[in-house]
Order: C-alpha cells, then structure tokens, then sequence
C-alpha cells in the first residue's frame, strides 16, 4: 500500500515524491539525539522450541513487509522536519553477530531502520524509535513468526490476534494519534527539573550492551504483586528504585532522587490503533533522605502511578508534546535549527531528569496454534551514557521475562534485584546473559 500523499508538503517543500509522510510527534527526537552511545533502537524477540531456518525466515519477512508499509521506509530531510519515504528494497535477515540494539547504518541495511536477526531459536526485530513503539514492533515480530510457522508447515487460525499480510491497511494504522487525541486542553507549567541520582560505572570494554535476563512465572509474578496490592509493573519499578537505593547507601547518597521514567502505553486510554508511535513517558521518583525500606517505596509508586496514569495527567502529557510543533513559530524554523534545540533539551532535560528507564510491553496474546512452538518472548531497551542501566518486561506463554541492558561493567544493583525478588516471592528465576564486555 502506498503510504498517505501530503500535496501540500510536497509543494512548501519542493519535493517531488508521490508517497511519503511525516514523522509522528515522538519520532522528530530520536534522529536528532541518536548516535553510537544512545541507539535508540530497541528490540523485540520470540524464542522458538526450534532451531531458525534461515531462508525460511527470509521468506516471512517478504510476505510479512507488504502488511507493514509505516515501518519499512527511510528516513528523508525535509527543510523544516524530517519525513518518512517508502523503501521497497528488500529487508534482509540477518544472522545476529553484534550486541542487541547497536546503531543502525541504513546505507548497510538497504536503507532500512530496522533489523531482523535470528540466533539458533531466537527471531529478533531490532528497530529505531523513530518508526514505532513496543506495540508496533510486536505486531510486525508477530506477523513474521505467524508467517514463519505457516511456511514451516503449521496449521494456525490467526484469531483476530495476527496483522496478515493479505489484509486490509486502515489508514487508522498510520495516523500520528497525538496530534488527534490533544484535546487542545491548558495544562500548568511542569514543576521545577529535579535532577535525578545517576548510575556512575566502569563504561563496558569494547563498548556495548550487555543484557542480563530473568524468566520466572508470569502468573506467579502476579499473585505476589497482588498481595502487596500492586501490578506488577508498579512491583517491579519499586524493586528498582530499592535496588538503585540499597546498593548507593554505601556511599553516603543520601540527599538525591532517585527517578525511573515509566513509558506508558497511550491505546490503553485513548482509543487508537496506530502502529505507530503513542506513548508518553511518566518520572517515578523517591528522594533518599530518610531511611527507606521497599515496603515504604512501593506505597509511594502505587500512589504515584496511579495518579500520572489518569486520563486528565495524560491529556496534559500529550498537550504539551505538541505544543511546540503546532507553534507557528516553530514550525517554519529550518531543521538543522530544531535538531539542535532537541539534541540540547533532551540532554540537560530528559537525561538529567532520570535516574534509569522501566518499561513494560505486557502480556503478548498469539493464537493457541502458534504457542506450542513458542518458549517466550523478550524485550530489550537500550541503554544511554546517562542511564546506564535500563529494564525491560515482556510476558509471554506464561513466562515474564526481565531484562536488564547495561553499557557498564558492575552488576551489584542487577544481582541485588534478582536476589530480592527471588527471595520475596518464592518464585524460581533462571538468569542467562550474553555476556558482552565480561572477561574471557
């Protein structure tokens, strides 16, 4: 399907290209803040019970591009923003050879701005943010799979639960949602930047991400959040924020807060079906000034989610994201200028603002068929020179997976999280990494 036509834009731009479209509001940050120490690429990634079939995959990946045109597209300059254009190169698997989530070089990937990678029974999408979110992603991850067991010979009824390639694109899919649900609304000025403790270690030689990971029971997960009377993503941001804490006292940090950013999935509240782009992000902090224990810390993330998770906060989160590109000011500012502005304000604003990232992709549905080949799913967020150490959640066939991306050598606030998960729920917990940056 070719993507949306913007006559207009062609016309103040000087362009002649007959299909292209805008980048959505959160995508215009990450090509101006990306580099080698801040990808912003993450991943997403489906282990089979068997081992990949390299030609097989490719094959998937042929059919599976046609339902997903918004994702396989390159990223052009415009003289007032970037914009996306259609790329009908072919997307190439590729045998996985690298740590997960490293810059993407288009002019290697045939112009593309994600990967997909496979290792022994892992199917991976590596993408840049600036294409979509978790939920976007996922949906492509899931169509290649879908495609990939059929031509392996299975029988699946989709189930309403997979995007195939034969279907109809709604033009619902490709909308820039934050542009159409700002309620135009007035929100009060964000309170004073606070800057946030910062995980200080030994940068990873060579440089890289080492990802250390913990599957345990999604159901059990579950059983013992709710017996603190917490989700368990409000568990689990606690457990960091703890982790952060109990393993920093040593050295007398006391006086700073200490803050995770929450990405917050906006489809859950505002009812759009884009694939692209639609999520705001919301800072749990807790300042260490007092004596702290993860009972104390999880009450006041309780409280806090709560509060930043309601539709009136996340009016106002949307609100402000694009009040600068409705600015008429602003919007005839040449690109070169407006990168600048964004490379400057995510560095001394959102960088500083947090101490580490949490995100949760949830719990991914896939037809009953299609689970008995899969083991689980993965997730990975890539870590920044700022915020070393990141945690990423994904269930899957009834098994959470945690994992943690770190770009420096220690470990001690990682090992503490598992070691007090495992000791506060009982569950079993088997940890596995890939063991980038440690010694021979």
């Amino acid at each position: 399907m070719p993507l949306k036509v913007h006559k207009n834009y062609i016309k103040k731009e000087g362009i002649e290209l007959d299909t292209y479209y805008m980048l959505d509001n959160a995508a215009k940050l990450f090509p101006a803040v990306a580099n080698s120490s801040n990808s912003a690429t993450f991943r997403v990634s489906i282990i089979l019970k068997e081992r990949i079939d390299p030609a097989l995959l490719q094959n998937a990946v042929d059919i599976s591009v046609k339902r997903f045109p918004m994702l396989c597209v390159k990223i052009r300059k415009g003289l007032f923003w970037n914009f996306f254009d259609e790329n009908k190169m072919i997307l190439l698997v590729q045998k996985e050879s690298k740590y997960p989530c490293h810059d993407i070089h288009p002019h290697q990937n045939h112009g593309h701005f994600l990967r997909v990678l496979y290792f022994q029974k892992r199917i991976s999408l590596e993408v840049f943010h600036a294409l979509t979110d978790g939920t976007g992603a996922l949906e492509f991850l899931k169509t290649i799979v879908y495609e990939y067991l059929i031509l392996s010979g299975r029988k699946i009824e989709a189930q309403n639960l997979i995007r195939l390639p034969e279907s109809m694109i709604s033009k619902y899919e490709m909308e820039d949602s934050y542009l159409k649900y700002d309620r135009g609304i007035k929100y009060s000025k964000e309170e004073k930047l606070k800057k946030a403790f910062r995980i200080e270690g030994t940068p990873l030689e060579p440089f890289g991400h080492n990802v250390i990971q913990g599957v345990l029971s999604a159901s059990g997960m579950n059983q013992a959040a709710k017996q603190k009377n917490a989700t368990i993503t409000e568990y689990l941001v606690a457990l960091f924020l703890y982790s952060i804490y109990a393993q920093n006292m040593r050295y007398g940090i006391y006086h700073d807060i200490i803050t995770i950013a929450v990405p917050v999935n906006l489809r859950k509240k505002f009812p759009s079906k884009t694939l692209r782009n639609f999520f705001c992000v919301i800072y749990i902090s807790v300042p260490a000034r007092q004596e702290l224990n993860f009972e104390k810390i999880l009450a006041e993330v309780v409280c806090q989610m709560k509060e930043k998770t309601k539709q009136e906060f996340l009016e106002r989160a949307i609100a402000e994201n694009v009040r600068l590109e409705k600015n008429l000011m602003v919007k005839f500012v040449p690109l070169f200028i407006k990168q600048f502005i964004l490379k400057l304000s995510f560095k001394n604003r959102a960088e500083k603002r947090r101490t580490a990232t949490l995100t949760n992709l949830g719990n991914i549905l896939v037809p009953e068929e299609m689970k008995k080949d899969i083991d689980f799913g993965e997730a990975i967020l890539y870590p920044t020179i700022n915020s070393p150490v990141n945690c990423s959640i994904l269930s899957m066939n009834d098994k959470l997976n945690i994992t943690f991306t770190r770009n420096i050598a220690e470990t001690n606030i990682i090992r503490y999280f598992f070691r007090f998960l495992a000791d506060e729920t009982g569950l079993d917990i088997t940890v596995y990494s890939n063991d980038w940056g440690m010694e021979e």
